[in-house]
């Protein structure tokens, strides 16, 4: 037996058209940044499963509100924000600690992976029984690459049939809450 389910959405339009431009923006903003929120977590929890990440990195995948349009995304970075008289440290998000006590932005890395590093070649010599020869090395010893893990398109992937859905709902909710707050009565 198949169920439908209906929504009479008309007094919800009806609110919405009363609202001024400021409380629909702020209603939508509200809407998108909770629908921001819900693909950030799911690309923290990927992030976790691939790379056993702790705090320090899961500070470093940001959801953005678009402040002049609207939408949202979810990316990866590193935030430095030193004090106004740039003595101090305020905010370090996105770093990993490594073994010898460096911080390195390692999510920029893990999203997109590495190319394959090498050191410089360089040319040699070698003893020999009659003298020394020169030898050339063109390609260096291997340093090694990061594979892409690419947590957030894989949280794209898992949330995105969902994220229209959700967004709506949100925003049913968050124009709903701005009525309230305002005296109106849904």
């Amino acid at each position: 037996m198949a169920r439908t389910l209906e929504y009479d959405d008309s007094q919800l339009r009806r609110l919405f058209a009363e609202m001024d431009e400021k409380q629909r923006a702020k209603a939508m903003k509200s809407a998108f940044r909770t629908t921001a929120g819900l693909l950030r977590r799911t690309a923290v929890a990927n992030l976790r499963s691939d790379l056993h990440s702790g705090k320090d990195l899961e500070r470093g995948v940001r959801a953005l509100v678009f402040k002049q349009k609207l939408g949202f995304r979810v990316t990866v970075g590193t935030v430095l924000r030193k004090s106004k008289d740039h003595t101090r440290i305020v905010a370090k998000k996105g770093f990993h600690l490594n073994r010898a006590g460096l911080e390195k932005p390692v999510l920029i890395w893990a999203e997109d992976g590495t190319k394959e590093r090498r050191l410089k070649g360089s040319r040699g010599s070698h003893r020999t029984k009659t003298g020394f020869r020169k030898r050339y090395l063109f390609n260096g010893a291997f340093r090694g690459r990061m594979p892409a893990y690419q947590f957030i398109v894989k949280a794209n992937r898992q949330v995105g049939p969902q994220i229209n859905q959700t967004l709506q709902e949100n925003f049913r909710k968050s124009v709903e809450k701005t009525a309230k707050k305002y005296g109106c009565t849904v």
